[in-house]
C-alpha cells in the first residue's frame, strides 16, 4: 500500500471528511507489542498527505497496553503535543488500553494475575484502569492518563482561541448543553488548565 495513492483515492472520494488514525501509542516498543506498523516519520509524512488532501484528522490514543511503563506512555503525550502543534491533528481520543473479557489481552493478563478489578461495569476504558502491572501500576495509569486529557484540552483551547473560535466553541456549547451544564463544562476546562500549568506546563 503506497500512502500517496490512498490518500488520492480518499481525495477523489466524495463526502468523507474525516480521517480517524488509530496510532494508539506513541511508543515504539509498545506499538510493536500492539501490532501497530507505522513509526515516527512515517506518522508524520501520512497525516501530512492527509492534511494536504483537505481532510480533518481524529487520532486515538491509549494508555497502559502490553510492554507500556510510565517512560513509555509519556511518549504518546510527547507525540500528542507534536502533532496537535504541527497542526497534523485536529482532535483525538484519550483513553485506558482495557483488557475486555473474551479478548486475547484478557486471557493474557489474567494468566499473569495483572486483572486488578472484578466488576466488568468498570472496564469502561477511561475513568477506570483495570489493569495492574508490577512495574506499572492501575493507579499510574490512570493518572498518565489523566495528563494526557490535560495536555490535548490545553493544546486545542490555546488553538482555538489563536483562531479566534474561543466565542464560537462557547456557543456551540451554550446551544447544545444550556446554560447550566455549559457553565459546568467551562469551569471544568478551567480546573483541567489549572492542573495542565501545575503539571506538565512546568516542563
Amino acid at each position: 500500500f503506497q500512502a500517496e495513492d490512498g490518500i488520492r483515492d480518499v481525495e477523489r472520494s466524495r463526502g468523507l471528511g474525516d480521517v480517524y488514525k488509530r496510532q494508539e501509542s506513541g511508543s515504539p516498543q509498545v506499538n510493536r507489542g500492539i501490532r501497530k506498523p507505522l513509526q515516527g516519520e512515517q506518522i508524520f509524512s501520512l497525516l501530512g498527505l492527509i492534511k494536504e488532501a483537505g481532510l480533518k484528522t481524529y487520532g486515538t490514543f491509549m494508555f497502559g497496553a502490553p510492554r507500556s511503563s510510565m517512560e513509555e506512555d509519556l511518549k504518546s503525550i510527547e507525540l500528542i503535543q507534536e502533532l496537535i502543534r504541527s497542526g497534523l491533528m485536529d482532535n483525538l481520543q484519550v483513553s485506558v488500553c482495557t483488557p475486555l473479557p473474551g479478548t486475547p489481552f484478557y486471557e493474557w493478563a489474567r494468566e499473569r494475575g495483572y486483572i486488578a478489578e472484578d466488576d466488568f461495569s468498570q472496564f469502561d476504558g477511561g475513568s477506570r484502569a483495570v489493569v495492574n502491572y508490577p512495574h506499572y501500576s492501575s493507579q499510574e495509569i490512570l493518572k498518565i492518563k489523566d495528563q494526557a486529557v490535560r495536555v490535548r484540552n490545553h493544546l486545542l483551547f490555546i488553538r482555538r482561541v489563536k483562531q479566534g473560535q474561543g466565542w464560537r466553541w462557547f456557543k456551540k456549547v451554550l446551544s447544545k448543553y444550556g446554560a447550566w451544564r455549559s457553565l459546568c463544562k467551562l469551569l471544568r476546562r478551567v480546573s483541567s488548565e489549572i492542573a495542565y500549568q501545575a503539571g506538565w506546563g512546568k516542563r
